[in-house]
């Protein structure tokens, strides 16, 4: 565990502008554009009207409408963060294993008492662990300064924005539902993960090439398969979602859900509960044992395959 430790510590040395400074720059350009744009609409919008908008504020208080305030707010924050971290993890992965090889450092992390075990587990843990939790983190931070923003500028021109923000309880636990996903969200990209480690630690050049060649002539050998009848079409379906696409969207943020339950319009609660359901789906647990094995056989790879 100790090694682990130091490997991951590594991990994150080494790839601190993707995974620590990329989103608290996204963070801090969302945070001046939502000043930027709460300084024009004031400009630009009649004084006149703003007591008008603070009956409909009153009327969201008194209906509840307001309560959903807290979700819509994170889910809109969280987004484009989660949206750069699903492109970083992906590079992170397929070079993972990749550029070891290619910079020929790996005959030095060889000649340390490290296992290609511990060293695999740990790129594990940094891109499907530690890199999203550093993502929320940054989001729910920049959730709270934006919801204060909102509040000090209603304020500011007397709109009780406060009392919409504050409304309801998921205000506080908005943040932390979206974190509530992350197991969910770890077993449903180890294919993913896995398959990106094994493509890095196999290839000798152009590993995002190969990622994508192989699952779209897979995709193409399918659709031909179907046009001449050798496969029916629920075969051909279950193939193309669980073995092509599968391949690259394990990273993609509530992937695993139906259209429009991650949406501002869906509570998180119910998107929680929905996605712990999961937990009894075979679909699951079979890609996340497919994950493992392209794990260990990226494992394997890295232990004897060491030149480009």
């Amino acid at each position: 565990m100790k090694n682990i430790y130091w490997l991951v510590r590594r991990e994150l040395w080494e790839h601190k502008g993707s995974m620590i400074y990329t989103p608290l720059a996204i963070a801090g350009v969302a945070l001046a554009l939502t000043v930027a744009a709460i300084v024009t609409l004031y400009m630009k919008t009649d004084h006149a009207k703003f007591s008008v908008a603070q009956d409909k504020l009153n009327q969201m208080i008194v209906s509840g409408e307001s309560n959903q305030f807290g979700d819509g707010l994170i889910t809109a924050v969280a987004s484009p963060l989660l949206a750069i971290g699903f492109l970083s993890i992906t590079f992170y992965f397929l070079g993972s294993l990749f550029d070891d090889r290619k910079d020929k450092s790996i005959f030095f992390w060889k000649s340390l008492p490290i296992s290609d075990q511990e060293t695999v587990i740990s790129k594990l843990i940094v891109g499907l662990i530690v890199s999203p939790l550093i993502i929320l983190t940054i989001a729910t931070i920049l959730f709270y300064l934006a919801a204060l923003i909102f509040g000090i500028a209603g304020s500011i021109i007397n709109l009780n924005l406060f009392g919409v923000i504050f409304n309801g309880s998921n205000f506080l636990s908005a943040p932390f539902k979206i974190i509530a996903l992350l197991p969910i969200q770890f077993i449903w990209a180890l294919p993913s993960a896995g398959w990106l480690l094994l493509v890095s630690a196999l290839v000798k050049n152009k590993p995002l090439l190969w990622a994508i060649a192989i699952p779209l002539a897979i995709a193409i050998l399918v659709g031909m398969a179907l046009q001449i009848g050798i496969i029916n079409t629920e075969l051909g379906r279950t193939i193309i979602d669980n073995f092509v696409i599968r391949s690259f969207s394990g990273f993609m943020p509530g992937g695993w859900l139906q259209e429009g339950e991650l949406s501002s319009d869906a509570a998180l609660s119910h998107v929680v509960s929905q996605s712990y359901a999961l937990l009894f789906s075979m679909k699951l647990w079979v890609g996340a044992a497919i994950g493992c094995a392209l794990t260990f056989a990226a494992i394997e790879l890295r232990g004897s395959n060491t030149e480009i």
